[in-house]
């Protein structure tokens, strides 16, 4: 399957300029869907009448287009992020900065679940025995000079291992082995609570309940072996924040209702329990930890926009009927910026334009190639421990809750309560999206680092609410539009449509055509967004894994041609794609200039039309 692409950029007095031309590689992926098309029998594999399409045409041709970029913008720029451990001393050699109550501990005092951790033994005297720490938002000690969290998610977690020489104190005879002690985990956050207690078995196993109504029990555990368990909580402040306690009881007595932070349950010693890695941080999910140590002060004013912030102005915003998520790209943070280059930071010379900008250059295609940048992969990837872009996520996942941290092998067990929806982290995957007009995203370019940059942001805001944007799914494949034979539309919407040459017979030629706009009533699309995540120098297309599709038992009737009358694949992806086609580029397609004095950061785009034409024959 060979051919050519032509790529061109349309001038705002609409004249078209040839920007690329070349031929395009054929792939393995071609050959192998024209095996599958003869070895697929049919009446033995789908004998019922509902699966006899499964041999149609449209099976077996190209059916989206995905965009991508070298493997380093993955992490600079709008991907950009970093755990931040909001607790002091979190190694736990240091307690100055936490409240110990009917407790003590004792530093480094067993192996933790890899060689370069650490256990500490916290030893509680009586069922209240606890050990906590106060985090407050409005502080002169150097917390926070401004309550930047009062409305947003926070997830509290530790590594807890049972201490066979001084359990926590028996509850109960009913777990296997006859015994079991319960310690608790509690997250307070503004006007919340969350909890959950560890229950342990006599081998030491742990396992959290979940069934109690007078708390918010959302959170998780997951095995770390060698007798490790790492918790987590997760809640958020339906009112103003003024501080939130991270607790760790070790034994909690007798009835878990009457004795969760009661010190009437137990007289003498109550038993113990070995901690490791506390960790405090914004968002609804657990990501990798990060050690404090001493007296630093991670609460720094950067925090207030992060993405995972939900406190006004800073990040998510709720009016009547709508949600909105804000990007912020600052200037320096991944890339060249227009401010850089003419060494000022003012706004009318486009300040903080990102222009994607890396120092290796993108592999040239190879047949065997299955992904369009091989090894790419997110800051947030890493930290939560799973891998979602596929190297082909230019733009991928409507920011509704709609991807589940349970759908990765993360082995995290889950209360009842909690649903593992990663919420705003997908944005850090690079997603722009949206899965509703309701919901609205904003791109904010500021231009400096500081507090006083971000505070007085006036520069640019960047909408995009997705109406009549081409179908993305949420890992990032460009849908062929329904009806596959439609003609492109002329400066219409973002679209990627099939146009049959009229003697297709005898050429075998097919030409599939993406249009990309740059602006379109009053909001800016495609080409600002890809932009500012890292622009555009790889392309490809593809077909349907039919082999992967019925090896996960997608439950659509084919042919699988058009989504039309099944579940939306944006939201719930039925499809799996195998890489036909790939085209690497010099430079990218969707950089701008940002010369414009008026226009700055979102002005001097082009609109681009994508002609890739493919022969069949």
């Amino acid at each position: 399957m060979k051919g050519s692409v032509k790529i061109y950029g349309t001038a705002s007095s609409g004249e078209k300029h040839l920007l690329v031309q070349q031929d395009n590689l054929t792939t393995v992926g071609f050959s192998e869907q024209i095996t599958n098309l003869l070895t697929t029998p049919s009446s033995i594999k789908f004998p019922t009448s509902t699966n006899t399409a499964c041999l149609d045409s449209s099976n077996y041709e190209i059916q989206a287009i995905s965009m991508s970029k070298n493997k380093e913008h993955f992490k600079k720029n709008a991907h950009s992020y970093t755990t931040t451990n909001i607790l002091h001393n979190s190694n736990l050699k240091d307690t100055s900065k936490y409240v110990l109550t009917d407790i003590s501990i004792s530093a480094n005092m067993v192996l933790g679940f890899s060689s370069e951790v650490s256990g500490s033994l916290l030893t509680a005297y009586t069922s209240g025995g606890v050990l906590s720490q106060r985090i407050k938002y409005n502080n002169a000690a150097g917390e926070f000079s401004a309550g930047f969290f009062s409305g947003t998610q926070m997830t509290a977690s530790i590594d807890v291992k049972f201490n066979r020489d001084n359990p926590p104190v028996q509850v109960s005879s009913g777990a296997t082995g006859g015994y079991m002690g319960q310690s608790a985990f509690s997250l307070f956050h503004g006007n919340r609570t969350a909890r959950t207690l560890i229950m342990w078995d006599s081998s030491g196993r742990a396992s959290l309940e979940d069934d109690n109504s007078s708390a918010s029990w959302t959170g998780g555990i997951r095995d770390l072996d060698g007798g490790w368990y790492r918790v987590f909580l997760t809640t958020d402040a339906a009112t103003t924040a003024d501080f939130s306690m991270f607790s760790i009881f070790p034994s909690i007595g007798m009835d878990p209702e009457a004795a969760y932070g009661s010190t009437a349950q137990v007289d003498g010693s109550a038993g113990s329990l070995y901690i490791a890695r506390p960790q405090l941080e914004l968002g609804k999910v657990p990501t990798n930890y990060v050690e404090t140590s001493s007296y630093q002060n991670p609460r720094d004013n950067t925090l207030a926009f992060s993405l995972l912030n939900g406190t006004e102005p800073y990040g998510i915003y709720v009016p009547t009927g709508a949600q909105e998520y804000n990007y912020y790209i600052a200037s320096g943070s991944g890339g060249l910026s227009i401010s850089a280059i003419y060494g000022e930071q003012t706004s009318n010379k486009g300040t903080s334009a990102y222009i994607p900008y890396t120092s290796s250059v993108t592999p040239s295609p190879h047949p065997n190639d299955r992904e369009l940048t091989t090894g790419a992969r997110t800051s947030v990837e890493e930290a939560l421990g799973i891998e979602f872009t596929k190297g082909q996520n230019v733009n991928t996942l409507d920011l509704g809750n709609t991807l589940q941290l349970s759908s990765y092998n993360t082995n995290w067990s889950y209360t009842d309560e909690y649903t593992s929806e990663i919420g705003r982290h997908v944005a850090y995957m690079g997603s722009f999206g949206v899965k509703t007009p309701e919901y609205l995203t904003n791109l904010i370019f500021v231009s400096a680092l500081d507090f006083n940059g971000y505070n007085n942001f006036t520069n640019y805001t960047l909408h995009y609410n997705g109406i009549g944007s081409y179908r993305t799914d949420r890992f990032g494949y460009i849908e062929l539009s329904p009806p596959l034979t439609v003609a492109p539309l002329p400066g219409g919407a973002d679209d990627f449509v099939k146009i049959a040459n009229p003697d297709f017979s005898s050429t075998g030629e097919i030409t599939y055509q993406l249009h990309l706009r740059s602006n379109a009533g009053g909001n800016q699309r495609s080409l600002g967004w890809l932009n500012a995540f890292g622009g555009v120098d790889t392309l490809g297309l593809w077909g349907l894994d039919l082999v992967k599709m019925r090896e996960d038992n997608i439950n659509v009737i084919p042919p699988y041609s058009s989504p039309t009358g099944h579940v939306d694949s944006r939201e719930d992806p039925e499809r799996r794609y195998k890489l036909f086609n790939k085209l690497v580029l010099t430079d990218s397609i969707v950089t701008m200039q940002g010369k414009n004095l008026t226009q700055g950061v979102f002005g001097n785009y082009k609109d681009l039309d994508i002609y890739w034409k493919v022969k069949f024959l």
